[in-house]
């Protein structure tokens, strides 16, 4: 019988209970590292960087352009996407935030799946950047007046199905 009162002693458990305790933690250390990024992943906003308003519902007269044929792609061919406002004779739709996003079509939204969706590459103009926190999106890098933004979209191999920007 193990009693507190002794101070000066210390209890250490079986050595089959430190097999059973270390199973359980290696179980846990993994569960841990598969859950802990999955949960990670929920937490992409798909917003612009430093914004905190709502998303406005609606495209409000901007439009995004694939060059070629918007209504297929080519596994592996490179297509220019823009975003840009509306425009007439006299103004130009400006904007500041963005954030432009490819994603499976026809499965449930999980930006951080398995399928492909094809690759994002930037022109050098420094208005674009790689998203830190969305997978398979680009965003502005600074608040600065835009009237469009362009970047490089590769298609995914064949058989990857369907996409959308957003």
């Amino acid at each position: 019988m193990r009693s507190w009162k002794n101070v000066g002693v210390i209890y250490l458990p079986r050595r089959q209970e430190v097999g059973v305790i270390m199973k359980w933690a290696w179980i846990w250390a993994c569960l841990w590292a598969v859950l802990v990024p999955a949960g990670l992943a929920s937490k992409c906003r798909r917003a612009p960087l430093s914004t905190s308003a709502p998303k406005t519902p609606g495209d409000n007269s901007f439009k995004i352009s694939i060059s070629g044929n918007p209504n297929k792609y080519f596994p592996g061919e490179v297509y220019t996407v823009s975003l840009q406002g509306w425009r007439t004779q006299y103004s130009v739709q400006k904007f500041i935030g963005f954030m432009l996003v490819v994603e499976p079509s026809h499965t449930p939204v999980d930006i951080f799946g398995p399928q492909s969706v094809g690759t994002f590459q930037l022109y050098g103009d420094a208005l674009t950047m790689h998203s830190d926190d969305c997978p398979n999106a680009v965003t502005q890098t600074s608040s600065i007046l835009k009237s469009e933004i362009q970047v490089l979209w590769t298609a995914p191999p064949a058989g990857s199905g369907c996409v959308s920007f957003r």
